[in-house]
């Protein structure tokens, strides 16, 4: 009697956490009805209308970013070797805050996270960004040391850049996506483009203000090296000059006494007596 006791308590949990489950793929699925409307029933001037103005949103973004580089054109002129990761740091940032915010509708059609979690979503979100981050930050790092043509600072910028790059992402990602759910916008369509745009211009700003930071320090002591390298240069030629100025004189010397004393004397002259006999 006991033993079927517990087989009925069992079969009643085991039939709780089969409609618990049933009831999660029905939350799920009202989710992602709810999301946006049915693609079946989309026309192509309704899909060309839902995304068209984000598109254009993400077009005046990629402006902003061509102005942002003009505005440090001075900088990429004496360090060309920066503009070889300006893809790098655009690709990466609009990399990392797309798997944010893939990952969290997921989470959100899922009813896994809600409102309530955005701030422990974006904590999560901003430290796995910045440790992603360093690990790539490492690898460029690590590559500037065998090439030669790229230079330690610029692998030290890029080092430094790419953690917080991909920690903004991510928080970025996050606080767009969470934010089009709360407003009952379509984070699919809504967040990807605009969380690419904001990542695309601050992070290129990001990335040439650390360049500005670190590549000032180098050039500085490069420049107060090659200033201490041209004063003993001078000094050296200076010596040098004097040295040579001094051996000419003595040579001179040397040669007007040679020629005195190798002169024939000057005729006597006779006394005028001497001349009447």
């Amino acid at each position: 009697m006991v033993l079927a006791t517990l087989r009925v308590e069992k079969d009643r949990s085991n039939a709780g956490h089969r409609d618990g489950d049933r009831e999660h793929s029905l939350d799920a699925q009202r989710a992602l009805e709810n999301a946006g409307d049915d693609y079946s029933r989309q026309t192509v001037l309704d899909i060309t209308w839902g995304r068209c103005g984000w598109l254009v949103t993400f077009c005046v973004g990629l402006l902003v970013s061509a102005l942002i580089v003009q505005r440090f054109e001075d900088l990429l002129e004496h360090h060309v070797q920066l503009s070889f990761f300006v893809p790098l740091i655009m690709g990466h940032g609009g990399n990392t805050g797309s798997q944010t915010v893939s990952t969290l509708i997921r989470a959100l059609a899922l009813r896994q996270i809600g409102q309530r979690d955005l701030l422990r979503t974006l904590v999560k979100e901003t430290i796995a960004g910045c440790l992603m981050g360093a690990l790539l930050g490492l690898l460029i790092l690590l590559v500037s040391l065998v090439w030669p043509d790229l230079g330690l600072g610029v692998g030290v910028t890029v080092g430094v850049a790419l953690p917080i790059i991909s920690m903004w992402a991510n928080g970025v990602g996050a606080f767009l996506t969470l934010m089009a759910d709360r407003f009952k916008f379509d984070p699919a369509v809504t967040s990807v483009p605009l969380m690419t745009t904001i990542v695309d211009a601050t992070g290129l700003i990001i990335y040439f203000y650390i360049a500005e930071l670190f590549l000032d320090i180098s050039d500085n002591a490069a420049a107060a090296h090659a200033a201490s390298s041209s004063t003993t240069r001078v000094a050296t030629a200076a010596a040098t000059a004097a040295a040579a100025a001094g051996s000419g004189a003595a040579k001179e010397v040397g040669k007007a006494l040679k020629k005195m004393l190798m002169s024939p004397p000057p005729p006597l002259k006779r006394a005028a007596g001497g001349k009447g006999r």
